[in-house]
């Protein structure tokens, strides 16, 4: 096996070549250009070329874009070839099978056939600097390069073996490896005097002989054996591990081993295909009972490097893949639940609601009784303190006193949310965090005092499964449904499928020493990195994803840096101290492209007639750990047009361009590995469709001459018609002129008239203006410690925006802008009544609340302009709104928007958008479910309401919307300025863009910051 520089991986077998790249094995034999379907050798030059031998002779070659061809000697080699080296540039060896050497030049195809004794019996070849070690069973030979290819050479014994040495390789540091069928595995200095360094006696119980050496780029060895799988052997700490089928393999009959540019190893065993050990990291095991069933663990427990684990056929340790169960009378027949290590000894509950603690050799029992008034208690978790066992029960939360097993019971009465207790957690601040279905999140603060959080953004089933917390003092909380939660003592952040986690569902959640976050779901894991922002599903060992895991059945040793999953069928072992990030950028390949459907080799700096073209590009980005979390980037890039980037899974692998006109192009596309790291540069193509004849400048030119000669010929025929027709016209006009006199004075009496009804319906709209600049107060200085910028530009002289503000009993405040449907003087009555309703819905109904007075607010409109009517011509009129409701006490703000832009930032931070709800006020019975928006009041924070006018607004070179990402970036560019100034420079660059065209909408800004 070999990766070819396109990132494939290159097998080679008895029945053909194959490549792999992550999307399935694509073969070729001699139809394919092959000299023989057999390859018995294969190797890649310093050019990237891929030689391959075959077992009669014949020579085949893999050039570094996937074309195969073969080599045409002149006489057969008639021999299997064993070996393929490079020794020099063009220059080869060809190692035959126990009768000589083949040198061959591939420039020149001058083949010479050396078969003296010095070449006899030659197993191997290695090449290291200006010489060959030539590796036979009786030892090691070494012979100069240079004479070799003068012919004029001599051979000397460096190392002297017994007979039965198998195959060698090259590692780091220099250092030489030779597996002996007698000795093991012996490893020498690389220098002139192959001086001995290190030998590994390597267990083999069948027998078996060496198949394969090989070093990762850590030092690491890898020997394959014929009957006993492989061995890793680590140098350093002399460590060695065995691989065979109870490790996963298919056969103990391996072939050959691969290490690939990602450090995955690719195993290939004898009639038993090909095998990935991708990340060491992950490992599972089925644990079954006496009778070969497998077991569900219910309850895992690390002590001094055994797992002691609760299930449903009884107690004990793991002993392999079976349970050594405890023959303690008083634990037949009993299922287990959880199991909990405790001062020296183990405590433990049944499905049937018993509680135990027994010594750690489960020889002495003792029952704990628990009492309730429930027909059944059900213990649902176990966890203790220094001082304390907890048991998590259907009944409330039993405090237990180890000394005595006296109890008190925490539940409904004592101030709990529900008496069904699933999962508790003890934080660092010595608060205890209670885990109820039903109920919000919540802890108790000396078992006593309760801390409930409403209104967290993300939760909405109110299922809380599991809790624990991070080196940073975070605290991470699983659900059933709603995903996984951050509480960094100021705020929530929550993770669902949109952020990575595989699923919603997670029944159990660690936080490593490195501070990563391991959350198990039904049938999958899902890991955060400290570094990274969203969750990645884990990959590994394919049984992580074939096995339901089991709620809170979960370990962490934090001894050995070790997490363990309780599964339907076995465990889940993470080793976290061997978590590692793929580093290795994916190999980018586009393989094919195609014009019109016809394939093309070369699309560069091409240029193409003019015509409507159909594009595809085929790619693939070769990551061989996992190939199915490659991910795309790309765009088409049109000269002088808009482009995007977009992202692509790696399901999508073509793309598609149909009817392309002319301009000039420029295709970019970058791949991601399995850990989202991205290329650091594209493939790119840049290409051009030509102009159509008629808009090139010999056919503009020609037109010009040739229009301009025809409207001169035009100018001269019409001018004799103008003469012609003048005369004409004068005796008309004259005739008409005593006509027009007439008409002229009946205008203008009329427009007299016309000019009084204008004054008079003027005064009225300037009258109905200073009704409306009544209902529209002046907020500055009128909201406490915060500092306000507030503007009103109507599109005519009355509008349909208005903003203002309420004083509540608590003297805390709210503040609200709102944009009616319409403008001008229909926009204008229903500011009146909009504010009329407000003041009724706040000022006499005391509803105080944002969400509250928004859901008033539209039944109130509805009920003013239709009331209960069924008739389906009742025309609703409505509004769109924002709510601010500021508590000065507890120092937070509420935001509830429906239909109305929202931004706000926080210090000198950027501006940070919050769509709520896009629902309006009055149109619809049910407005569906309003979001609240919580922020902390912190010096520095400013909130920004305004209406959709400022971003509707057209203008520009293009005549486009302003739109919300100018408003952003305006609001941004003046974050350090005053309030004051950043209203203004908002407005500015508002006026700026809008130049001459005509404002659209009514236009109203309020900025406020809090000192």
């Amino acid at each position: 096996m070999c990766q070819d520089s396109r990132g494939f991986l290159v097998v080679a077998t008895g029945d053909g070549l194959s490549t792999y790249a992550g999307q399935g094995f694509k073969v070729y034999k001699t139809n394919s250009g092959l000299a023989e379907i057999g390859i018995s050798a294969l190797f890649k030059d310093s050019k990237n070329k891929i030689w391959l031998g075959h077992f009669e002779g014949g020579v085949s070659y893999v050039m570094p874009s996937g074309r195969i061809g073969k080599v045409n000697f002149k006489e057969p080699l008639s021999a299997k070839l064993v070996q393929i080296l490079e020794i020099a540039p063009n220059n080869y060896i060809f190692l035959k099978k126990n009768i000589g050497i083949v040198l061959y030049n591939s420039a020149t195809g001058v083949v010479d056939n050396i078969q003296d004794e010095n070449f006899m019996e030659t197993i191997s070849i290695l090449a290291n600097k200006d010489e060959l070690f030539l590796l036979k069973p009786d030892g090691v030979y070494t012979i100069k390069i240079k004479n070799l290819l003068a012919k004029k050479y001599e051979v000397e014994q460096k190392i002297k073996l017994k007979e039965g040495a198998c195959l060698q390789y090259s590692v780091a540091k220099d250092n030489l490896l030779i597996a002996d069928n007698s000795l093991g595995m012996l490893t020498y200095r690389a220098d002139e005097n192959l001086s001995a360094l290190d030998t590994f006696k390597l267990n083999r119980p069948n027998g078996s002989t060496f198949t394969k050496v090989i070093s990762d780029r850590f030092s690491n060895i890898y020997v394959s054996t014929t009957d006993d799988g492989f061995f890793k052997i680590n140098p350093s700490s002399r460590l060695i591990k065995t691989y065979t089928i109870k490790n996963g393999l298919n056969s103990n009959a391996i072939q050959s081993l691969f290490i690939d540019r990602e450090d995955n190893l690719w195993v290939g065993t004898y009639g038993y295909g090909l095998q990935q050990l991708n990340n060491e990291m992950y490992s599972y095991r089925f644990i079954k009972d006496n009778e070969g069933i497998r077991l569900p663990i219910n309850s895992i427990v690390r002590l001094n490097g055994r797992n002691a684990v609760a299930t449903d056929k009884g107690m004990g340790y793991i002993n392999e893949d079976k349970v050594d169960f405890a023959p303690n009378s008083q634990l037949t027949n009993k299922k287990f639940k959880n199991l909990m290590f405790y001062n020296n000894y183990f405590v433990f509950s049944t499905v049937d609601g018993e509680l135990f603690k027994s010594d750690t050799l489960f020889k002495t029992i003792t029952k704990i009784p628990l009492f309730t008034t429930n027909q059944k208690l059900v213990i649902n978790s176990l966890s203790s303190d220094p001082k304390t066992i907890y048991a998590c029960t259907s009944a409330g939360l039993y405090v237990i006193d180890p000394t005595n097993f006296n109890y008190t019971v925490l539940n409904t009465e004592s101030g709990l949310l529900h008496n069904n207790v699933k999962y508790i957690f003890i934080d660092s601040k010595k608060h205890m965090w209670i885990c109820s279905q039903g109920t919000p999140i919540y802890y108790l603060d000396n078992l006593k005092n309760i801390k409930m959080f409403d209104n967290v953004e993300g939760l909405k089933l109110f299922n809380i499964q599991t809790i624990c917390e991070d080196k940073n003092k975070n605290i991470w909380i699983s659900s059933l449904g709603d995903g996984v939660f951050k509480f960094n003592g100021r705020r929530f952040d929550n993770y669902t499928v949109a952020d990575g986690l595989k699923s919603a569902y997670s029944y159990g959640i660690v936080s490593d020493y490195k501070n990563g976050v391991w959350v198990a779901h039904a049938n999958a894991i899902s890991y955060k990195n400290n570094n990274k922002k969203n969750f990645n599903r884990v990959g590994g060992n394919s049984d992580l994803l074939q096995n339901n895991f089991i709620e809170n059945s979960t370990f962490y040793d934090k001894v050995e840096n070790e997490i363990f999953f309780g599964t339907t069928e076995g465990i889940v072992r993470i080793n976290t101290s061997k978590q590692r990030f793929n580093e290795v950028e994916p190999v980018l390949n586009v393989l094919n492209i195609t014009i019109n459907g016809d394939r093309v080799e070369s699309l560069n700096d091409t240029t193409l007639k003019y015509n409507s073209y159909d594009f595809s590009f085929e790619f693939i980005g070769v990551c061989l750990s996992e190939p199915a979390n490659v991910k795309y980037r790309y765009k088409l890039k049109l000269e002088g047009a808009e482009d995007n980037w977009e992202i692509i899974t790696s399901e999508t692998r073509k793309l598609n361009f149909p009817k392309l006109k002319n301009g000039d192009y420029t295709f970019m596309i970058y791949a991601a590995n399995n850990d989202g790291l991205w290329n650091s540069t594209p493939i790119e193509y840049r290409f051009k469709i030509d102009k159509p004849f008629w808009q090139k400048w010999w056919f503009i030119i020609t037109s010009i001459c040739v229009s301009s000669l025809l409207i001169f010929i035009g100018i001269k025929w019409r001018t004799r018609q103008l003469i012609q027709n003048q005369k004409e016209l004068e005796h008309k006009i004259h005739l008409q002129t005593i006509e027009i006199r007439s008409e002229k004075e009946h205008i203008s009496k009329i427009a007299e008239e016309l000019k009084v009804v204008h004054e008079d319906l003027r005064d009225s709209i300037n009258y109905a203006k200073n009704i409306q600049s009544s209902i529209i107060p002046n907020l500055n200085g009128r909201l406490g410690p915060v500092d306000v910028f507030e503007h009103f530009q109507p599109k005519d002289v009355v509008g349909g925006d208005f903003f203002g503000f309420y004083v509540l009993p608590d003297n805390n405040k709210i503040v609200f802008l709102a944009d009616c449907t319409g403008h001008g003087v229909p926009g204008g009555f229903l500011t009146v009544i909009a504010k009329a309703l407000l003041d009724k819905i706040v000022l006499e109904m005391k509803i105080y609340h944002p969400k509250d007075i928004i859901y008033k607010l539209n039944s109130e409109f509805r009920m003013f302009f239709g009331g209960n009517s069924t008739d389906e011509n009742v025309r609703y009129e409505g509004l769109v709104i924002s709510f601010i409701h500021i508590d000065y006490n507890k120092k937070m703000v509420d935001i509830c928007v429906a239909g109305n832009p929202f931004y706000y930032s926080k210090a000198d931070g950027d501006v940070i958008s919050y769509k709520g709800s896009r629902s309006s006020v009055g149109y619809e019975e049910n407005m569906g479910e309003l979001n609240v928006l919580q922020i902390p009041i912190e010096s520095g924070l400013r909130l920004y309401m305004f209406s959709d006018g400022l971003q509707d607004q057209f203008g520009g070179t293009d005549a486009k919307r302003f739109s919300s990402k100018k408003v952003a970036a305006a609001l941004n560019k003046s974050k350090l300025s005053s309030v004051k100034e950043q209203g203004y420079l908002v407005l500015n660059e508002w006026s700026d863009w809008r130049r001459g065209s005509e404002q659209v909408d009514d236009v109203s800004l309020i900025i406020m910051k809090f000192e």
